[in-house]
């Protein structure tokens, strides 16, 4: 009997990793027989069970979450604690028919497989495993399959428009890319907006940020799906720009005729009034044939400034206009029919901006320079890709969908070396229709072998969509895709709430049943893309049983608060005011600061309690209470301020600190170059001077000419100036012992940030301020476990967590509209516009605006607003379910409340009166019923960072340095020739011809491994040895050479030769470096004669040849030999 492709619809709180957990214990620890009924495993089935389960996550912490919580769940089956059955034992035992004691000794064994096999115990991110396959399949996706992966696509499309500029500059662009670009800078000239393309500013207004912001839209999948039709389009339509211009003028030019009639009769009828005197009649004339004439052909007038109201036929005819007609026939005789003229033409230039032809061309043309320049960027990120053998994380799925096919599984786990039986795919509401479509052969593969499967996540939780996360999978496509699918979590029993208490519970059931009802009634039925009441069909949950002996006298709490004010800032303003009187009340009933979260949708939103607390803490004394508080944001390396010092110390440096250099009076007058510098110097100035205040440093300081050459000082004392060695230098002298204390997590984070930087990028201090800028800046450290703070965090962040208390200080939004100020992209097929015998662009991308009503595009529009308001939906609804015991909301209001907003629907649900300000459900508790688990160990944490100008891993003793200056000094009986040829020979491995001796004795300087002086001596030496004549020919370039890489041949282990040259003409020619005595020369001969035999051994040269160079000696030995060593 075949097993169930399980679909679990997994509520908030019903215990996701709970049930995958079981699962996959489930599958770990039986197998299926002939029958379709399950037994425990063997022992050697078990040996081969674990290697066959995928479990999928969408984060690295929540994959070693999951891993934690298997093992923890397999190791309290394997051990049982007396009195308490454990988790699953029960179930398990009935299922399978088995005694407790029996599943408890093959969960032993289980165990004992997992941890010895750890690395076939396969939980993984959804990203890892298709790198796994798509480095499988290199080949065929014309990949080296040592390829680096590029996380940063932001910084991908920034280097694409860089590399497009950079054309321009140097007059490499072609005619259509300057076409592109001067539109859009000529736009923003009319617009008054930052117009030079050429100023990178990210501030959100620039022709650059726009730029970036419409590459970077390019990540969506519904671009992907339509790349490769568009690529084909760029390729065989090279003249686009021709196209935009023909359109537009095509499109524009029914406005012409009647807007030069307008503006001719307004000219006109100005001309007129310039003696014409005046009354309210004459003043309007005036007034309208102004503002006719402030009009822009091609752009329909604001009503807040040129448009009106024009006179009508039958004002005319008013008492008050014959009255004015008759005192001054001659002039309104002229006047008026100028008038008539130049409101009927108005009239008719209007109309045509409601032509269907305008309309959709005012859609495509905003976009269409970017369409322009796609092409252009795509091709430019491209090669960036290439040139550093990299691939863009994002592209991973849809290289993959170009080689799996439907039928292609088992082919797949041949180039992969194992089969998959089981798949348990976790938050499976944020997998994208992509990914689904890569995972879609092996999962059908694996149901048609009978093996079970699991799919567990909640489309109400769906908060990614800026991801491609698709929750229309789990509401609907994979019950259409496949027969027989076991659903579970659509009834209430099926779908208990095991984390909040009753009351928090039932206000949820209740109220998102209430507002999605509201929604789905509201919606335009026959449009609508979501149905709000179905994708919420399963939201009524039941409530946990309450344990006997619960004396909380409480079973939960919520409070809604709504705020109001003339302005909704000012009622923003009035909540954030509010906060640390709320803190302050629940540590007065027990809670700690570590039981409160306040959960935010923007970085802005939180940046504000963070300032409104840190603002309270100043004001609230020693003897005040003061909050406690940790964000995403003070957790940031970027944020410490001795982070901050280092690398402002660090571009010092990199820049030079060399003195500016004054003549004539100049020369006479005080001040540096470098304010940095400054600051440098003065910061080791009050280090030497700790006695005095910091006025009187700074008097000091200035007093003595504030000559101190702090950088050039430091430097000086360092043996080596690596990166890493620079940072503990600068912590080491610039940054006093008590601040160092307090952010040792932070220096210690960014040392290691900097050492990780350096083994695979280049380590000067240019390259890492460049690399730091656009991503290490992002780097955060962990949050400790168990700090007692208040957590503020976006509700992003806060997913799949729980806090005692929730505080949601920012819950109002408006449903069923469109956010203001932003939009998306969507790609629609061209509509009511066509040029004869011109091919337009299979898809154009267009904002999502309110300008798509009453066009082809309606419906995109309508669906965006769906998206939106299913977004908002859910973040409410991911934000209301993290509390276990208490809930606090905030909703803010202007004079003017949105029908659709979340404070209407509050007071709506819980029947409150319109002016009602604070709504209750349940009991708030006296007393906090956390119940708090005693640590069995403490958290450690990084209490302090010291610092040494030289560390001692990068420390040398100078006596200790080998001294290699000439062949005599070999000869000394006291000169160690091992030490001596491993510091040659670390040299040499990078010396591919004699040009690079230079940089390679550097590397090993900048190491510490020898001192400046040594150095010296070691270049010369070198250089005055490959330059002897035997010699000299084997470093020239003309051969390919290939240093310290290891041969494989034979049965022995493979062996690696110092040099290995490729001869033009077909042959091998092996060096092998000596830089001792000669007199072990037979025990070196058998060595190379190896090396020499295995080379030979590949048929793959015409010759090879064997050398031994005693580089001291000036010696070269010939090894050739036919005969076998």
């Amino acid at each position: 009997m075949a097993e169930f492709l399980e679909l679990h619809r997994a509520s908030a709180g019903s215990g996701k990793t709970y049930t995958l957990a079981k699962k996959y214990l489930w599958y770990y620890l039986t197998i299926r027989q002939d029958n379709g009924s399950r037994r425990l495993r063997t022992v050697p089935e078990l040996n081969d069970s674990l290697s066959h389960i995928l479990a999928i996550t969408f984060t690295n912490k929540a994959t070693n979450e999951m891993q934690q919580r298997i093992v923890e769940k397999l190791d309290a089956l394997a051990f049982p604690r007396s009195g308490k059955s454990p988790d699953y034992m029960d179930d398990f035992c009935k299922e399978l028919g088995v005694s407790p004691s029996e599943l408890s000794r093959i969960c032993r064994k289980a165990l004992y497989v997992m941890l010895e096999n750890y690395s076939e115990f396969q939980v993984s991110t959804i990203d890892s495993f298709f790198q796994l396959v798509l480095r499988t399949f290199a080949y065929e996706t014309d990949l080296n399959d040592s390829y680096a992966i590029e996380l940063d696509s932001e910084y991908l499309a920034k280097v694409g428009i860089d590399a497009t500029l950079n054309d321009i500059e140097e007059k490499k662009a072609s005619e259509s890319v300057m076409h592109w670009i001067n539109i859009l800078m000529d736009r923003g000239r009319e617009s008054g907006e930052k117009w030079n393309i050429f100023q990178k500013n990210d501030d959100g207004k620039s022709i650059y940020f726009r730029f970036m912001k419409s590459v970077g839209k390019l990540e969506n999948e519904d671009f992907k799906q339509i790349r490769d039709e568009l690529e084909d389009y760029f390729e065989r339509t090279p003249d686009l720009p021709e196209i935009y211009d023909e359109l537009d003028t095509l499109c524009n030019a029914p406005l012409r005729a009647p807007f030069k009639a307008m503006k001719d009769a307004a000219e006109r009828l100005l001309s007129l009034m310039e003696t014409a005197g005046s009354d309210a009649t004459k003043d309007k004339f005036r007034d309208h044939a102004r503002k006719s004439l402030r009009c822009r052909w091609s752009r329909m007038p604001k009503t807040t400034d040129v448009s009106f109201a024009p006179l009508k036929d039958s004002s005319f005819e008013g008492a008050a206009y014959l009255k004015r007609k008759k005192a001054d026939p001659a002039f309104y005789e002229r006047a008026e029919p100028l008038y008539r003229e130049m409101t009927a033409a108005r009239e008719m230039w209007l109309a045509e901006f409601s032509s269907p032809s305008y309309r959709h061309w005012n859609l495509y043309k905003k976009n269409f320079p970017y369409l322009g320049l796609l092409s252009v960027t795509l091709r430019k990120r491209k090669e960036y890709l290439e040139d550093n053998n990299s691939v863009e994380l994002a592209e991973t799925n849809s290289l993959l969908s170009r080689i799996i096919g439907e039928d292609d599984a088992p082919f797949i786990y041949e180039r992969l070396g194992t089969r998959l039986n089981h798949f348990l795919i976790d938050e499976f509401q944020d997998t994208s229709r992509m990914q689904w479509n890569n995972l879609l052969p092996l999962l059908s593969e694996s149901l048609s072998r009978g093996n079970g499967n699991l799919l567990i996540g909640d489309a109400k939780q769906s908060i990614y969509r800026f991801r491609n996360a698709d929750p229309s999978l789990i509401a609907d496509k994979v019950e259409r895709q496949f027969s027989g699918v076991r659903t579970l979590g659509d009834a209430p029993s099926e779908n208990t709430n095991w984390r909040s208490d009753p009351e928090v519970v039932e206000f949820n059931n209740g109220f998102f049943s209430f507002l999605t009802s509201r929604l789905s009634d509201e919606s335009q039925a026959e449009n609508a893309s979501v149905d709000y009441r179905s994708l919420y069909g399963n939201v009524r949950q039941q409530t946990r049983p309450v344990k006997e002996g619960d004396k909380t006298g409480s079973a939960g709490y919520v409070e809604i608060n709504i705020e109001k004010a003339d302005k909704k800032e000012d009622a923003k303003a009035a909540v954030v005011a509010r906060m640390p009187a709320l803190v302050l009340e629940l540590l007065g009933r027990g809670y700690r600061f570590g039981d409160i979260a306040f959960l935010v949708d923007t970085n802005a939103e939180g940046e504000a309690l963070i300032n409104e607390f840190t603002r309270y803490n100043s004001e609230a004394g020693e003897v005040g209470i003061k909050i406690e508080f940790i964000s995403e944001q003070s957790l940031k390396v970027a944020s410490s301020p001795s982070v901050k010092l280092i690398l402002t110390t660090l571009a010092t440096i990199g820049r030079g600190t060399a003195p500016e250099v004054r003549e004539g009076e100049d020369a006479a007058r005080k001040g540096v170059a470098d304010w940095n510098e400054v600051k440098c110097n003065f910061r080791v100035f009050a280090l030497r001077h700790p006695e005095l205040s910091a006025p009187e440093q700074l008097e000091l300081f200035l007093a003595s000419g504030s000559d101190t050459d702090a950088i050039a000082g430091m430097l000086s004392e360092m043996q080596a100036v690596t990166l890493p060695a620079l940072v503990e230098g600068i912590a080491a002298t610039f940054i006093p012992a008590e601040m160092r204390r307090r952010d040792a997590p932070f220096i210690a984070a960014f040392q290691d940030i900097v050492l990780e930087y350096c083994e695979s990028r280049p380590s000067d201090i240019a390259s890492f301020l460049q690399w730091w800028e656009r991503r290490g800046i992002k780097a955060s450290i962990s949050s400790p476990e168990g700090m007692d703070a208040v957590n503020v965090m976006t509700i992003h962040k806060s997913k799949g967590l729980e806090f005692p208390c929730v505080v949601i200080p920012f819950a109002q939004c408006s449903f069923l509209t469109a956010p203001k100020g932003k939009t998306e992209w969507r790609w629609v097929r061209p509509e009511a516009v066509e040029l004869t015998g011109r091919e337009l662009p299979p898809y154009l991308p267009v904002d999502t605006s309110s300008d798509m009503e009453g066009t082809s595009h309606e419906r995109e529009y309508r669906t965006y607003i769906d998206m939106v308001t299913m977004d908002s939906l859910n973040k409410l609804y991911v934000g209301f379910t993290r509390a276990v015991h208490e809930l606090y909301v905030f909703c803010t209001e202007g004079k003017k409340s949105d029908a659709l907003s979340t404070s209407v629907m509050l007071r709506d649900f819980m029947e409150a009166d319109a002016n009602e300000t604070r709504m209750t459900a349940g009991v708030p508790y006296q007393h906090s019923p956390v119940k708090r688990k005693q640590e069995e160990c403490p958290v450690g944490t990084v209490s302090d960072y010291t610092a040494r100008v030289t560390p001692d891993f990068l420390r040398y003793r100078e006596e200790n340095v080998p001294s290699v200056v000439d062949a005599e000094e070999f000869e000394e009986e006291n000169s160690d020739p091992r030490s001596e040829g491993n510091i040659l020979h670390s040299v040499m491995e990078r010396v591919y011809t004699a040009e690079d001796i230079h940089a390679s004795v550097s590397r090993i300087r900048r190491q510490g491994l020898v001192s400046p002086e040594k150095a010296e001596e070691i270049e010369a030496f070198l250089k005055s040895k490959l330059s002897l004549p035997e010699v000299a020919g084997w470093f020239d370039g003309s051969a390919r050479a290939v240093n310290e890489r290891s041969i494989i041949g034979g049965h022995r282990s493979p062996r690696r030769p110092d040099r290995v040259m490729l001869m033009p003409d077909g042959g091998a020619v092996v060096i092998d470096y000596k830089f001792g005595s000669s007199a072990s020369h037979r025990k070196y001969r058998r060595q190379v004669r190896d090396y020499v035999f295995r080379l030979k051994s590949t048929r793959r040269f015409s010759y090879v040849k064997g050398y031994i160079w005693y580089v001291a000696e000036d010696k070269t030995v010939d090894c050739d030999s036919e005969e076998k060593p």
